[in-house]
């Protein structure tokens, strides 16, 4: 291996280094994202508004790594003009920011309670270590959610 070999395999490892730590959008790198799954189920109200849950999962695929960005929605059933037919509207739109920067989503499995129906488990993968994690999701009224990194406990 020749000294500019060594010194294009340093630069490269230090690069890749300081971009892990950095999120891609503050990088200013081009991005390809995709919809890889849409996920409806539950249902909500608050006030006079109600209607059903939906998480959109999009793949982004930068130059270094391929990653997962998760979005619940609240959907609002909307009534027509009859009362027979409704349409829905996205009534707010909350990124999932525990997610990070490096995670891909495995499984997306229900976790409902008695107190929380809606509550759900988000299976991530860590691209990077390839270390395994889990997320428990509960959705609040509509564009708030808590989260925990770990398992939903069971329940009771």
């Amino acid at each position: 291996m020749n000294r500019s070999s060594v010194v294009i395999a340093l630069l490269t490892a230090a690069c890749a280094l300081r971009h892990a730590e950095i999120p891609v959008a503050a990088r200013g790198l081009k991005v390809n994202t995709t919809v890889s799954l849409v996920k409806i189920f539950g249902h909500w109200e608050h006030g006079d508004h109600n209607g059903y849950l939906r998480l959109v999962v999009t793949k982004a695929c930068s130059p270094e790594h391929c990653f997962d960005r998760a979005y619940l929605q609240w959907v609002e059933s909307v009534p027509g003009a009859d009362r027979r037919y409704a349409r829905a509207e996205v009534l707010k739109v909350v990124p999932i920011q525990d997610l990070g920067d490096a995670g891909v989503v495995q499984a997306i499995r229900r976790a409902p309670t008695a107190s929380d129906p809606n509550r759900f488990e988000l299976h991530l993968e860590n691209t990077y270590t390839a270390h395994q994690g889990v997320l428990c999701i509960t959705p609040a009224d509509p564009g708030h959610y808590s989260a925990s990194q770990a398992a939903c406990p069971p329940a009771a």
